[in-house]
């Protein structure tokens, strides 16, 4: 399971890259996870810090991500994804060049 947690954890950054700009900040962050925490009816199982932290690690603050549970952040990147690719809406176009990347990325942890 392990490469598995690598692969969707290498499939989160890159979605998280592709959602957030370098000019983003903690509260932008705070904001993005607030807003998708509160569009889902048990956004509360979802620990905000937690997926705040692994946003900003997969934006450079690796060291945030340090203390997080597996188990925790598995869910949290899950959620993440699924929120990021709802808000973008990709053509079919855009989801199979982010799959693309997604099967290179995945290829090199495999």
């Amino acid at each position: 399971m392990d490469r598995g947690r690598q692969v969707i954890g290498a499939v989160f950054a890159i979605a998280v890259n592709g959602r957030f700009g370098p000019d983003t900040t903690p509260a932008d962050v705070a904001q993005f996870v607030a807003s998708a925490r509160a569009g889902y009816e048990e956004g509360d199982s979802i620990p905000a810090l937690e997926t705040e932290g692994l946003i900003r690690a997969a934006l450079g603050e690796a060291e945030l991500a340090d203390n997080i549970s597996p188990d925790v952040a598995l869910g949290a990147e899950l959620f993440v994804l699924t929120k990021i690719l709802q808000d973008a809406n990709p053509t079919p176009e855009q989801l199979n060049a982010f799959v693309t990347e997604a099967e290179q990325t995945a290829a090199e942890y495999m």
